[in-house]
């Protein structure tokens, strides 16, 4: 339940009206990772848009995927969303244990079925989900692990994209999820170089029940005829046992027109 409080808090706070532990144990979570809002991907008719990419920093490595489409054939109008989303990776964190240090190595996984309502808000597009997440923490060989198992529950995101004059983009994210008590925030501010270039920095925090960690970086994407790549990076402070370090995103986006 305090998860859900905690993810209509970040609904209101958006005016939505419609690695290491503690004991030094490191998780990252790929669901953290943002993607794309395709609220400017175009101003026409958009059936569907998928993503895919891939995250690293210096504890985890894996992957991540998803996609969206409009229940009446067109993404970039008033009406419901059904979004799925997905990812997979390792982490490694050492532990101090009488005789000495151990490493240990956890694959985990995350896969989740959401429905929202997309409507224009102002100049941009807010877009609230509810649905359900599993979360797989594959951590036998730690039998002390606070992060351990497999959960399922609630999950809630909200976000909101929103030009700023003719150059400037705006995109804010959160999530809430019941599975290991999850959430992140992630912020964005682009600058429109060319038609197909943007730039400009990023922001995020993420907090499961066992580990908490901010990043600030930069972010660029390139629009290409087929779709959108993005890289994103930057610097990544743990609040919780853990030593700073580095984060890396790839990200492929595709919109898909005339899929109807």
């Amino acid at each position: 339940m305090r998860t859900l409080w905690k993810f209509l808090a970040i609904v209101v706070a958006l005016g939505v009206a419609s690695p290491a532990l503690a004991q030094s144990r490191r998780s990252d979570d790929p669901a953290r990772m943002p993607v794309p809002t395709f609220a400017d991907t175009s101003n026409t008719t958009l059936d569907a848009y998928v993503w895919g990419g891939v995250a690293w920093n210096n504890g985890y490595v894996g992957g991540y995927g998803g996609g969206v489409i409009a229940f009446n054939g067109n993404l970039i109008s008033d009406g419901l969303i059904l979004r799925a989303e997905g990812g997979g990776g390792q982490y490694d964190y050492n532990l101090i244990q009488p005789g000495g240090a151990n490493n240990f190595e956890v694959s985990t996984n995350n896969a989740s079925a959401l429905v929202g309502y997309r409507t224009a808000v102002g100049q941009g597009w807010l877009t609230g989900y509810l649905g359900v997440q599993r979360e797989e923490q594959a951590n036998d060989v730690d039998p002390n692990a606070e992060l351990q198992g497999s959960e399922t529950g609630f999950k809630g995101i909200v976000e909101y994209w929103v030009p700023v004059g003719d150059k400037w983009q705006i995109v804010a994210f959160g999530s809430a999820a019941e599975p290991f008590d999850t959430w992140f925030g992630y912020g964005r501010l682009t600058y429109l170089v060319t038609d197909r270039i943007k730039i400009g920095p990023e922001t995020m925090y993420f907090e499961n029940q066992a580990y908490r960690d901010g990043r600030i970086g930069g972010y660029m994407s390139l629009d290409v005829n087929w779709g959108e790549i993005s890289i994103s990076g930057g610097y990544r402070h743990p609040y919780t046992d853990s030593p700073d370090g580095y984060y890396a995103n790839v990200t492929v986006g595709v919109p898909i027109w005339n899929l109807w």
